[in-house]
């Protein structure tokens, strides 16, 4: 009896296995099985439960791959922003400093002084519906 045409590796070559020993082992131990099997019946039985086995865990093998690449993603994302706003903030002191050498002199501002002073503006201004969305999303900031 000539072997069953599903113990050819080419038989499962749509199946997007990311372990060729994976499929070597699966193969060898499909081998096994059907060396007991005695009708074409439980050969593709067999063979069709194999299939839908590897697909499962390609798919499993996928979705851990694409959760990985967000996860690393969302990380590096994390890692550009910090390292941004540390940049930003070292531009800042370097240039206080400097225009501090060169003799400028700055004031501190009295916050509470400048928001009782735009406050009627604010009010005036949180009346139109259009505006109100921009001065909440500030006041959020």
């Amino acid at each position: 009896m000539s072997a069953p045409p599903c113990t050819h590796p080419q038989a499962f070559a749509h199946l997007p296995f990311t372990s060729s020993k994976l499929l070597e082992l699966n193969l060898a131990k499909m081998v096994a099985k059907l060396a007991k099997k005695e009708t074409t019946a439980e050969i593709k039985q067999l063979c069709d439960s194999l299939q839908e086995r590897w697909r499962q865990q390609a798919e499993k093998e996928e979705a851990g791959r694409q959760e990985l690449m967000a996860r690393r993603a969302r990380e590096e994302a994390e890692r550009t922003e910090v390292a941004r706003k540390a940049e930003e903030v070292r531009k800042t002191e370097e240039a206080r400093t400097f225009l501090r050498n060169a003799g400028i002199v700055f004031n501190e501002v009295d916050h509470a002084a400048f928001v009782t002073a735009v406050q009627p503006v604010y009010d005036a201004s949180a009346a139109s519906p259009a505006i109100a969305d921009y001065l909440a999303r500030i006041q959020a900031e």
